[in-house]
């Protein structure tokens, strides 16, 4: 199989979640991005504009402070690790943590530079949907889980409503 080949079926793939994520009439999902690196802030943005302009309202901070003053829920945070560790003597751990106590509790990606295994496995045991370290293909991950997760809500919200359509009509 060609490259070409796998982004034709990784598009059609797209449009096909995407499509029936917008047919549940569900409002955009609402991304987070959160790093002091302005460069993967605008680099994760267009890639996930590019994919899934239809279903996400992106929304990028330099800071966990700009992210917290703004008071929106967020469906998808996406945090760096080293956020601003010299600054605030705190990192992207204590962040998650923190995140992961919002009510209603958004899905958390770690995207940083680190590559220490141990602070991959406290991320995921702290509430990480994934830990994303950067590089190659970084942002081609963090695309795939957001489809992912477009895909297990737009299959959650249809069940739903198949649930609620067939309890009308058997009189439950």
């Amino acid at each position: 199989m060609t490259n070409d080949y796998l982004e034709v079926l990784n598009t059609q793939k797209i449009e096909e979640v995407t499509k029936a994520f917008q047919q549940t009439n569900a409002s955009k999902l609402k991304v987070a991005l959160i790093d002091d690196d302005e460069m993967c802030l605008r680099v994760a943005k267009h890639k996930l504009d590019t994919l899934y302009k239809n279903v996400l309202e992106i929304t990028s901070y330099k800071t966990y402070d700009e992210f917290e003053k703004s008071a929106e829920n967020a469906d998808v945070v996406v945090l760096d690790y080293m956020y601003d560790q010299q600054l605030t003597q705190t990192n992207g751990l204590s962040l998650l943590v923190k995140t992961k106590m919002m009510k209603p509790s958004p899905v958390v990606y770690m995207l940083t530079g680190h590559r220490h295994m141990h602070i991959a496995v406290q991320a995921m045991k702290s509430g990480a949907s994934d830990f994303i370290v950067k590089g190659e293909g970084c942002y081609d991950r963090l695309a795939e889980n957001v489809y992912q997760l477009l895909k297990k809500k737009s299959t959650a919200q249809r069940r739903e409503s198949l649930l609620s359509l067939f309890s009308k009509r058997m009189g439950f």
